[in-house]
């Protein structure tokens, strides 16, 4: 019979190349990890920024009513807004403040410096909203327009 001869040269992997197929294997994993962190962090902003949004245009319904019943209560109703309130949403899960930060009319007048006449201005109003909520990295704000039609006296 004849007796089949192993190679002593191909008996295995080396140290060497276990420890190279590890080395990749972990930076793989330390790329996965770092992307899935990633998406998770953008995911959790996002809801925060919709969240604040969805409530800020909830908030203002009583100004867009305002605006179509009486000019003089729009106008409250905006500069009761203007410094600024607090929200809390879940406990003190969602925190965020709306504000509005500006209010101009169609002429381009700013209602919110001189306090002009509800009588004098010109329909749309457009009012900038600015929305300050809390994301992982921090503190992040937005601005979003709002249009109201202001029905004269």
């Amino acid at each position: 019979m004849m007796k089949l001869m192993r190679s002593k040269t191909n008996q295995g992997f080396a140290l060497l190349e276990v420890l190279i197929a590890l080395a990749v294997f972990a930076i793989g994993l330390i790329g996965i990890s770092k992307i899935s962190t990633s998406a998770l962090r953008s995911s959790v902003d996002n809801n925060n920024r919709s969240v604040s949004l969805n409530t800020a245009s909830q908030i203002l319904i009583p100004v867009y009513l305002a605006a179509n019943n009486n000019p003089e209560d729009f106008k409250n109703q905006i500069l009761a807004f203007a410094p600024g309130i607090e929200v809390l949403n879940n406990g003190d899960r969602d925190k965020f403040t709306i504000s509005i930060a500006e209010a101009f009319d169609d002429a381009g007048t700013n209602l919110l410096k001189g306090k002009p006449k509800p009588e004098t201005w010109i329909s749309p109003i457009t009012v900038g909203v600015k929305v300050t909520f809390v994301t992982l990295r921090g503190p992040k704000s937005i601005h979003a327009p709002f249009t109201f039609y202001v029905n004269k006296p």
